[in-house]
């Protein structure tokens, strides 16, 4: 800003222009500036929440994950004593009378 404005100081120029603001006029800043400051803090929260979801979202895949492999070792057991079943002679006995 030195460079804009040679051999006039800024911060006292802007010292001056706070200073000369009508009072409604600062009040309403100063209203702005909360809401931004609640704003931050809401999306600060909200991150927090989306990091958080994100970790549960990823335990209950691998949960989930876990749940199939068990389900499928379980599918193939079932189908193979169900094939060991169809293959019994004591059945093929039974159904020829």
């Amino acid at each position: 800003m030195a460079d804009i404005l040679p051999g006039i100081n800024t911060t006292v120029f802007g010292e001056l222009i706070w200073s000369s603001m009508p009072p409604a006029i600062l009040s309403n800043f100063t209203f702005l500036l909360n809401i931004a400051k609640a704003v931050g803090v809401l999306f600060i929260i909200y991150l927090a929440f989306l990091i958080l979801k994100v970790i549960v979202q990823t335990r209950q895949a691998l949960r989930i994950k876990s749940i199939e492999s068990h389900v499928t070792s379980i599918d193939q057991k079932l189908d193979r004593l169900l094939q060991h079943k169809k293959e019994s002679p004591h059945d093929k006995g039974k159904k020829e009378k």
